[in-house]
C-alpha cells in the first residue's frame, strides 16, 4: 500500500505543497496538515512513538510510524485503536502519550479518507514545481484530466 500512495500527486509522501491533483491527494494534504498541527516535536514525529491497534479478529499489532527509525530512538509508549461499529478509534492506554494520541488520530483519519476512494491504478503527477513523478513533466492527458477535475467542481 505504501508504494501505491508514496509520491502520488503533490502531497503524498514526504513534504508537500501546491494544489491537490485529486481526492487522494487531498487526503494526503489533510494528513500532512494534521501532523503539522500536532504538538509533537519534529523528532517525535519522525522517530517517535509506536502505537498498537486492534483488528476485528482481536489480535493486537504494533504500528511503527517510520520503518527506518532506529528502535533505540523510539519511545516505548503505545497507543491503541479499537474498532467501534467498524470504525477504528484511538483510545487512551495506561502509558498515554499526547503525541502518540495526536498522530494516531491523524493516521486514523487518513485511513478513513483513503478507504472512501478507489485504489488508483496509476499515480497522478504533480504539475507544480514541488515533486514531479520521476522528474517527468505533466502530459497533455494529465493537464486535460486536471482541467476536467476543476470544471467538475
Amino acid at each position: 500500500m505504501f508504494d501505491t500512495y508514496n509520491s502520488y500527486g503533490c502531497w503524498c509522501g514526504v513534504g508537500g505543497s501546491g494544489e491537490t491533483v485529486d481526492e487522494i491527494d487531498k487526503c494526503c494534504q489533510t494528513h500532512d496538515k494534521c501532523w503539522a498541527s500536532s504538538t509533537c516535536s519534529w523528532f517525535q514525529k519522525y522517530f517517535g512513538p509506536t502505537y498498537k491497534f486492534k483488528c476485528l479478529d482481536k489480535r493486537t499489532h504494533q504500528m511503527s510510524l517510520k520503518k527506518r527509525s532506529s528502535e533505540k530512538h523510539r519511545k516505548k509508549k503505545d497507543q491503541s485503536t479499537d474498532i467501534v461499529k467498524g470504525v477504528p478509534q484511538c483510545v487512551w492506554d495506561e502509558e498515554f502519550d499526547i503525541c502518540a494520541m495526536q498522530l494516531c488520530s491523524c493516521d486514523r483519519s487518513f485511513a478513513e479518507c483513503l478507504a472512501k476512494l478507489p485504489v488508483p491504478s496509476a499515480k497522478r503527477e504533480c504539475d507544480g514545481q514541488w515533486r514531479p513523478v520521476e522528474g517527468k513533466k505533466p502530459t497533455e492527458k494529465h493537464k486535460a484530466t486536471k482541467s476536467t477535475d476543476k470544471a467538475a467542481k
